[in-house]
């Protein structure tokens, strides 16, 4: 069984890469697929003020992981209605930077694809995850698929179009 790791960042290319995903299983043995949102709080953040002189505290940031958790739960609870039966699907908030994030899912889990989104060059659309897909595609174990915003799912064919 497969396993598919689907960086999230919140922006609709991240979502529509996890819809990508969630149709692929359909027509796949993955078994799960991994919703991961990456949190990286550096050091420097946890003891420079910002420009307004605040800096976050523990519960601050704790608050904002749950704000998040909340917010990949109801990402997964949309792509229930388009995965393949017997398929899970897991939300993971990791606090390591992206690409570290997406390593130690990848090892932990027994990852085999990650798909994530890229906004293309044209696209107006900002997406964190979308800056990094040269990055995330060099240094990933497994192969990258990348789909880009306008990329509508098709299901696969053999070569006679069954």
């Amino acid at each position: 069984m497969k396993t598919y790791i689907v960086p999230i960042d919140f922006s609709e290319t991240s979502v529509h890469a996890a819809e990508f995903a969630a149709l692929l299983s359909n027509q796949t043995d993955v078994s799960d697929i991994f919703l991961l949102h990456s949190y990286h709080v550096s050091v420097y953040e946890s003891v420079l003020p910002t420009p307004d002189m605040l800096i976050p505290s523990e519960e601050e940031i704790e608050q904002q992981v749950s704000e998040r958790r909340k917010k990949l739960e109801y990402i997964r609870t949309r792509l229930h209605k388009q995965i393949r039966d017997g398929v899970t699907i897991h939300v993971r908030i990791n606090r390591s930077a992206l690409v570290r994030s997406i390593i130690e899912t990848v090892s932990n889990e027994n990852g085999d694809i990650v798909i994530l989104g890229s906004n293309g060059s044209s696209s107006g659309n900002i997406s964190h995850i979308g800056s990094n897909v040269i990055n995330i595609s060099k240094l990933s174990p497994v192969p990258v698929i990348v789909v880009p915003p306008a990329c509508c799912y098709e299901p696969i064919k053999n070569g006679n179009g069954l």
